[in-house]
């Protein structure tokens, strides 16, 4: 074999190897290809756990125990609401609640002439004038309330002041410092110590 044709052969295998060198560097460089994967690891993240309900529970509270009603607990008026319970002390001793066809005369309160009826209850802690009063089931006067007339009841109680015609057919009760002035009638009565009657008094079981 000649010189020349053995510089070919040499020439040829280094082109071959230099062909094969540059696919290798092209496919590492990425310009023929998608670069690799490369696995990775995802830190798992804070896990939230669901939040804990409060508890009802009190231990300072038992959970059988219940609000007890408290006996014999006076009622208060709802303000604003017709028929609602009302509970009034007066100056007699007496307590009355507010019922059906009651009157209560304030102690600011003071009316003159005119005529009283389909009431089954009057309290007066204020001053009634000519006034007339008829079948009514009780009457209250208060050491403060007065009344000028006329009144047919069933029962009353007088601690303060009424002058006129007082007719009551069961029973009369005078309290201490109570006056009446005129004529009275009535089924039974009560004067206590201190109380005052100025007139005529009659039984209605001797007329």
């Amino acid at each position: 074999m000649s010189e020349k044709n053995q510089s070919e052969i040499n020439t040829g295998a280094m082109n071959a190897s230099s062909a094969s060198s540059g696919s290798h560097n092209s496919g590492d460089s990425g310009d023929g290809g998608p670069p690799p994967l490369k696995p990775f690891s995802q830190s798992p993240s804070p896990s939230s756990s669901p939040a804990t309900p409060r508890s009802a529970f009190h231990p300072d509270v038992p959970a059988h125990q219940k609000t007890a009603a408290i006996p014999n607990a006076p009622s208060r008026q709802i303000a604003g609401i017709p028929g609602a319970p009302y509970n009034t002390a007066n100056d007699s001793g007496a307590e009355h609640t507010t019922e059906a066809k009651q009157l209560v005369i304030g102690s600011d309160v003071c009316l003159t002439g005119g005529e009283i009826s389909s009431c089954n209850h009057l309290i007066v802690d204020g001053f009634l004038e000519d006034t007339s009063l008829l079948d009514a089931s009780h009457l209250d006067i208060t050491k403060v309330g007065r009344f000028k007339g006329s009144a047919v009841v069933e029962n009353a109680v007088i601690a303060g002041h009424f002058e006129g015609d007082l007719t009551v057919r069961q029973r009369l009760t005078l309290k201490d410092g109570g006056e009446i002035s005129g004529s009275v009638r009535y089924g039974s009565i009560v004067i206590e110590p201190g109380g005052t009657i100025k007139g005529n008094m009659q039984s209605l079981s001797d007329s």
